[in-house]
Parts: C-alpha cells; structure tokens; sequence
C-alpha cells in the first residue's frame, strides 16, 4: 500500500477508502467460492446466514474482513435421503440412516438414529434422541416425551478458516486473490480521482 500511496500521490483517506471497496470486491466473494468449493452447503444458504464487512486494521491502510455467521444445520449440506417432510411435526421415518457430505472430498458419513423432520415451525432439521425426557401435562395426565437434538455443522467463518489454512491448489490460491486485491486498490483509487477530476472542472 506504500508503493501505491508513492505512486499515486492520494492521500491516506482516498486509499483506505479504495482498499475497503477492494476488500468487499475481491476478498468477500473468495470466502463465498472457497467454503462453497469445499463444502456442499449451497453458496445461497452460506450467504443467507452470513454478513461480511470490512474493519480497518490495525496497519495504516489495511482492512480486514468480519465475518459474522451462524452455524449451518447438518440438512443444509448434501444428503441422502434428501426428502422433506411435507407437513410439520412429521418425519422421514422410511430410513433411519442418513449419509451426509459436509466436504466435497467424497467421504461419507453414516448416522444411525438420525431422522429428517420438519417442525411445527416450518423449519426442516436432521435430529437425535437424547438421553433426557421432558414431561408434559396434558388433560389425561402427564406425558414422558423423549429430548430431541438438532444437528449443526460448521459457519461460514469457520469453513472459510480451514480452507484459508489448507488452500487447494486446483482453486484460485491467496496470492492469486491477493494480487487481484491490490489490481482492486488502484482500479478503484483511478476511478474515485476521475470523478474528482470531472467535478473539479465541471463549470
């Protein structure tokens, strides 16, 4: 960023500027395409649950970008078998296994005592029994229900952390995003000092 702040005379304020639109141009759609590349949540369903924005750091005109995300439940990702109930409170019971693929790397998880099902809330989970019971009173007297567990898998933060760690060669690799980071900086510094231009001379 000195280099750049040599080379084009801008102040700091322009520059800060330029890089946190680069950041939120080139760096948040690479934490969407590697989490998604890596695992099989629906790049729709990471987007959903997240929000990405950028924070200055802590150097003079780096950003870094906050990922704020919840964690994703296991029905989200790639599954057999992929049937929904349709009517709330109901429940696949036709299969008691479920194979899940939270990575694309071809391995398969079986589940025994997993079951698909839908809540009375709309919403869709894949679910356990617990070893706890709650009771209920109801008007024939008091009913022993057995304590169900959602499934959760891992956030969008979390997925983008492995993969930053462990980047794949085959993907686009960080020098490559970095390098299309800092192109961003200066397209971005250009194009904020041609309006300035144009409005300076505008009569």
């Amino acid at each position: 960023m000195d280099e750049i702040a040599s080379e084009t005379g801008e102040p700091v304020k322009a520059i800060r500027a330029a890089a946190r639109k680069a950041a939120i141009q080139v760096v948040k759609p690479y934490l969407y395409e590697s989490a998604g590349a890596e695992y099989t949540a629906k790049p729709s369903e990471l987007k959903k649950r997240a929000k990405i924005s950028a924070k200055r750091a802590s150097n003079l005109y780096g950003y870094v970008l906050r990922v704020e995300s919840n964690r994703l439940g296991l029905e989200r990702f790639e599954r057999k078998p992929k049937g929904v109930p349709k009517q709330a409170g109901k429940r696949i019971v036709k299969r008691r296994i479920v194979v899940s693929h939270p990575k694309r790397d071809g391995s398969e998880k079986e589940m025994k005592g997993i079951f698909i099902a839908r809540m009375k809330s709309g919403h869709v989970g894949l679910f356990r029994r617990t070893a706890e019971y709650e009771q209920t009173q109801t008007d024939t007297g008091i009913v022993k229900k057995q304590k169900i567990q959602e499934l959760i898998s891992l956030s969008l933060s979390e997925m983008s952390r492995k993969t930053l760690k462990n980047p794949d060669p085959k993907r686009t690799g960080i020098e490559d995003m970095q390098k299309a980071y800092i192109r961003a900086v200066r397209e971005n510094i250009d194009t904020a000092k041609r309006k300035r231009e144009a409005k300076e001379a505008a009569p």
